[in-house]
């Protein structure tokens, strides 16, 4: 009898420890160093840039308000979702270049081949950026991603956000389910689309000098645990056409290269039309 309930507790804690969330410092919260010593994303513990080239960012209620702090900071105000603490990435930059950053997780075990993950995470919209974005999106590979440039990663993900998020003031979710091939074991959250197959909407114009859309990152989740997934933000279809920049023009309407210290108008393939002045 004794053997018998030494087998069913050892049971009971093998299927708990299996339930629980995969993605490690889910929210955040733990480094490695001092994350109180101006860009500190280095200071996570694990999690990295899978770009050698770009630089995601790390908010913490440690540093200067007026760069990577909570709530305040260089790109907008937002308190932490759990804990103190959140990432954020670049998911649109303006022009002919598509930069993005994006933040990598090496989960605590490898999935399971045929069986079902649900996953998540929350975002919110940097409020001193210019634009707002759709495509962010989640990634599982079998092996560590890596680029060694700051241009998009090209990689299919298992969930994506089609519709532009365009709140600022509250966290939005992000989730679904998954049905693994087995062997993934890292996780990346981004925009894997480049800027032809990305819908923008201008939300204001000349506050940042990064010209482009900026999300905060937070409560990242994957597990055999099911979660609550809110019905109107997950994977859909796209909603917007595809807006792709097709020319570039001076003011007297001649075409001309995408050149900084000079007035120019693009325009794009819905046919909408921005006035910009690049500055070098």
């Amino acid at each position: 009898m004794k053997i018998s309930l030494y087998i069913l507790l050892a049971l009971f804690i093998s299927f708990h420890s299996s339930a629980q969330n995969l993605v490690p410092n889910a929210s955040f919260e733990d480094t490695i160093s001092s994350p109180c010593n101006g860009y500190s994303f280095p200071a996570l513990s694990n999690w990295i840039s899978p770009s050698s080239v770009s630089s995601p960012d790390y908010y913490h209620p440690c540093n200067s308000p007026l760069v990577w702090g909570v709530p305040d900071n260089q790109t907008g105000f937002q308190d932490a979702r759990t804990g103190i603490a959140y990432a954020g990435i670049v998911t649109y930059w303006e022009g002919l270049s598509s930069r993005r950053e994006y933040i990598e997780n090496q989960l605590t075990q490898q999935l399971i081949n045929g069986t079902k993950y649900y996953w998540s995470f929350w975002i919110s919209r940097a409020d001193y950026l210019d634009y707002a974005s759709n495509n962010i999106g989640i990634c599982l590979a079998p092996n560590p991603v890596t680029s060694a440039t700051n241009e998009f990663i090209p990689l299919a993900p298992i969930g994506n956000l089609y519709s532009v998020v365009l709140d600022s003031a509250n966290w939005t979710q992000v989730c679904g389910e998954y049905i693994a091939n087995g062997g993934e074991e890292y996780l990346v959250i981004g925009n894997f689309f480049d800027n032809s197959q990305t819908n923008i909407i201008q939300v204001q114009q000349g506050t940042s000098e990064t010209i482009g859309a900026y999300y905060y990152i937070d409560d990242v989740y994957l597990s055999i645990d099911p979660i609550v997934c809110n019905g109107n933000v997950g994977i859909e279809e796209p909603s917007m056409p595809i807006r792709q920049l097709i020319k570039v023009v001076d003011i007297l309407g001649r075409e001309t290269e995408d050149k900084p210290n000079s007035f120019l108008i693009y325009i794009y393939s819905d046919g909408t039309t921005e006035k910009v002045y690049r500055f070098d």
